[in-house]
C-alpha cells in the first residue's frame, strides 16, 4: 500500500477522488490512513466520502467505526451505501447489528441489496434466522447475492444446531421460502446423519436433482449397512465422480465383520493407490474395519504403516486388541501411547477394563 501511494503521489493520481478514496479505505494503518486523507490533493474542503472512507474504513476498530460514524452524521455529512456498508460490517455481534439496521432503515437504505447481504450474514451468525429471514423478505429486488448470502446463513446455523427439531424446522423453513440449493441440502443431511435419522437423510438426497459428492456422501453415512454403503460408493465411482477423504471415512465406517472383509480390502487398495491411505481419517477407518472384522493383525499393520496418527488412531488399535482377547498387547499398546503423551478415551479404558477382568 505505501508503495502504491507513493507511486500514486509521483504519477499525480491523488488529485482523483476515487483513486484516493480507495486508498484510505483499504490502508490497514490508521496512521497511514490519516497520511493518505491529509494528501488529498490539497483541497481545503474534503469530499464526504473521503472522511467516511478514513474513519469508517473495513480495516477500523468496531467501537472507532461506530463512534466515528456518529462524528460524521453530527457534522451534517450524508451517508450512502459505501459508509453504511462499513457499518454494518463492524458489527461483531447481535446488538451491533441490530443497530446498525436500525440506521440503515432510518435512512432509507436498509432495504437496498446492496446493505441486505450483510445484514443478513451478520445475524445468520449470531444464530437469528428469524431476523435474517425478515430482513431477506424486506428487501427491494432480492439478487443472487443476497440469495446465496441466505442459503449460506440458513447452512451455516442448520450446521451448529444441537436439537434436530429446530433443524427441521429450519430446513422446512427454507423449502417455503423457496430457498433449496445443494448446500442447504447438504447441510440439512449432514444434520440428520448426526441425529440418526436416517430416513430423513435419503428423502432429502432423494429429492435433490443433481446430487455431488458431498451429497452422496453423506447419502454414504446413512447407510443402512455396509452392503448398502458399497452399492452407493459403486454407484459414485461407476459416475466419475471425484472421491474425497470424507467419502472414504464414511464407506469404511459402516463396513464391519467377516462378510465384508474382502471388500473392504478391495477399499484399501483403492485407498492405495488413490493416495488416500497417509490421511489419518481413512487409516483410523481402516483400523477400526479390521479390528471389528477380527483381523487384528491388520488393523496392527495398518497402524503401523501410518506416517501420522493421532488419539483415534492409537484408541482404535488398542480398543481391536481389547475387544480380541489380547489384553496383554492392548495393555502395552497403552502403555506405550502415554509415552507419547496421548490421551485415552473413556471407551478405550473401559474395553481394557472389561477384557481385563473377563481374563482373570
Amino acid at each position: 500500500m505505501l508503495d502504491l501511494h507513493s507511486q500514486s503521489e509521483e504519477l499525480d493520481l491523488l488529485q482523483s477522488e476515487e483513486i484516493n478514496i480507495d486508498l484510505v479505505s483499504h490502508s490497514r494503518k490508521l496512521t497511514r490512513r490519516e497520511s493518505i486523507f491529509s494528501s488529498g490533493g490539497g483541497k481545503p474542503r474534503y469530499h464526504h466520502l473521503q472522511r467516511s472512507a478514513f474513519r469508517v474504513g473495513p480495516f477500523s476498530p468496531t467501537q472507532i467505526r461506530f463512534r466515528s460514524f456518529d462524528q460524521l452524521r453530527n457534522q451534517g455529512l450524508k451517508h450512502d451505501t459505501f459508509t453504511l456498508s462499513s457499518l454494518v460490517k463492524a458489527c461483531k455481534s447481535l446488538e451491533e447489528n441490530e443497530i446498525a439496521h436500525g440506521v440503515c432503515l432510518r435512512l432509507g437504505f436498509g432495504r437496498g441489496a446492496f446493505l441486505v447481504s450483510g445484514l443478513v450474514e451478520n445475524y445468520s451468525k449470531s444464530g437469528d434466522i428469524v431476523s435474517a429471514e425478515k430482513c431477506f423478505r424486506e428487501c427491494l429486488g432480492v439478487d443472487n447475492v443476497v440469495h446465496t448470502t441466505m442459503v449460506c446463513g440458513l447452512t451455516f446455523v442448520i450446521g451448529a444446531l444441537l436439537d434436530v427439531k429446530e433443524g427441521e424446522h429450519i430446513h422446512v423453513y427454507g423449502v417455503k421460502m423457496g430457498l433449496l440449493s445443494n448446500h442447504l441440502n447438504n447441510a440439512a443431511m449432514n444434520m440428520y446423519v448426526r441425529f440418526v435419522k436416517k430416513l430423513d437423510v435419503v428423502k432429502v438426497f432423494d429429492e435433490i436433482t443433481d446430487p455431488y459428492v458431498v451429497s452422496w456422501t453423506e447419502r454414504i453415512g446413512a447407510a443402512s449397512d455396509g452392503v448398502e454403503a458399497l452399492e452407493l460408493f459403486k454407484v459414485l465411482i461407476f459416475n466419475g465422480f471425484e472421491i474425497n477423504k470424507y467419502t472414504m471415512t464414511n464407506v469404511l465406517s459402516a463396513i464391519s465383520g467377516e462378510r465384508l472383509l474382502k471388500p473392504g480390502k478391495q477399499i484399501q487398495g483403492f485407498c492405495y493407490r488413490a493416495g488416500f491411505f497417509q490421511m489419518v481419517s481413512t487409516g483410523n477407518a481402516l483400523v477400526t474395519v479390521y479390528g471389528k472384522s477380527g483381523k487384528i493383525d491388520d488393523a496392527r499393520r495398518v497402524f503401523d504403516y501410518m506416517i501420522c496418527r493421532d488419539s483415534v488412531s492409537w484408541n482404535s488399535v488398542i480398543v481391536g486388541y481389547s475387544e480380541n482377547g489380547f489384553v496383554d498387547q492392548a495393555i502395552m499398546l497403552f502403555k506405550h501411547m502415554r509415552d507419547f503423551s496421548v490421551l485415552p478415551n473413556n471407551y478405550t479404558m473401559a474395553s481394557i477394563l472389561i477384557s481385563f477382568c473377563s481374563e482373570h
